[in-house]
């Protein structure tokens, strides 16, 4: 599964759970952290975002 953002067009997100080998590919950061399982903490040093990438929180 995949994702366009209209503000972001030339970027696709793709669900990495839909793949069948996740492991495959490294991610580039964390985006829509704001609505993350409260238990989830990343530990990976990879920049994260409360919504999409650029935003603030």
């Amino acid at each position: 599964m995949t994702f366009r953002f209209f503000a972001s067009p030339d970027e696709i997100d793709v669900t990495i759970g839909s793949l069948d080998d996740p492991t495959a590919v490294t991610p580039q950061d964390h985006i829509w952290t704001s609505t993350q399982l409260h238990w989830l903490a990343f530990s990976d040093g990879l920049p994260s975002y409360p919504e999409r990438r650029g935003s603030r929180g």
